[in-house]
């Protein structure tokens, strides 16, 4: 018995991507993807998940991020709440930003604008020095956990390339906000 072989073409993807989108989409068994259809889903950002040979399920660019999102958000969460004992207005900033990374998946126009901070800002980082005294004051906790902010912002800067100008900005505002808890 032969097999008829169905191929997908970029129309096709567009059209399923308009009825219902393409993060759950799945390639089935003896369907085959035409090349424009596949570099189609490759300039959108997607990628093949080919566990099964079967059936080789289209990832989302976006879900690849997500958990990385997710830790982001409960981190910048996390950070805020312990500013809260410090200074509320430093607290809601940083819990502004915990927004913002929840939303950076959505349509720009959708996600929450948080550039309200970075008015008074070049964002070219200053160096900042923190020593084992810094650590033991009273501020230490604080200062630790926005270090960590920082860091892990600054080694996903390449999953956020199109995020780059805001991200940079949080990174400057968590700089000085660790500057001024050093006394600076």
């Amino acid at each position: 018995m032969v097999r008829k072989m169905k191929f997908l073409t970029e129309n096709d993807l567009r059209i399923i991507e308009k009825k219902e989108g393409l993060s759950n989409f799945t390639l089935k068994e003896g369907m085959k993807l035409t090349p424009s259809a596949r570099g189609y889903l490759i300039d959108k950002g997607y990628r093949f998940n080919s566990g099964n040979k079967r059936q080789k399920k289209l990832l989302n660019k976006n879900e690849e991020f997500k958990s990385e999102l997710n830790l982001l958000e409960a981190e910048f969460l996390k950070t805020a709440q312990l500013l809260l004992k410090y200074n509320k207005l430093i607290a809601k900033e940083i819990f502004d930003y915990s927004k913002y990374i929840k939303t950076m998946n959505l349509n720009e126009d959708e996600r929450f604008d948080c550039r309200i901070y970075f008015k008074n800002t070049s964002c070219e980082e200053k160096n900042i020095s923190i020593d084992f005294d810094d650590l033991q004051t009273e501020n230490g906790k604080l200062i630790v956990e926005l270090n960590y902010l920082k860091s892990l912002l600054k080694n996903n800067l390449d999953i956020f390339k199109e995020e780059a100008p805001i991200i940079n900005g949080i990174i400057y505002r968590l700089t000085e906000i660790i500057d001024l808890l050093l006394g600076g």
